[in-house]
């Protein structure tokens, strides 16, 4: 059964942008559902279009961004769209900081 999604992706990196619509697109394909990809640089850029519309139904948020964070702007969300899923994603410059602290 195809499903479609609308998917939003923010992070203020875009290698780590094209790396997840590579991600998704395969597995939209894999699956043989029909998905949607929107990308943002910023929580801010997002929340621009998010105030037109609020029908995505997977947001994959980067959770360090300048500005506002991933989990700032998820807990944006929450207040008002309890529907899509969050996924928070760590970047490699937390994996790499958080090296240290382990």
């Amino acid at each position: 059964m195809t499903m479609k999604f609308k998917i939003a992706i923010c992070d203020d990196e875009q290698n780590q942008i094209d790396y997840m619509a590579s991600i998704v697109a395969s597995w939209s394909a894999h699956a043989g559902h029909n998905c949607e990809i929107r990308t943002f640089a910023s929580a801010e850029a997002f929340l621009f279009e998010y105030e037109e519309d609020k029908a995505f139904d997977i947001l994959l948020l980067d959770i360090e961004m300048e500005n506002m964070n991933g989990i700032e702007l998820a807990k944006r969300i929450r207040k008002d769209h309890n529907r899509a899923e969050i996924i928070l994603s760590l970047s490699g410059k937390v994996m790499k900081w958080m090296r240290f602290i382990i």
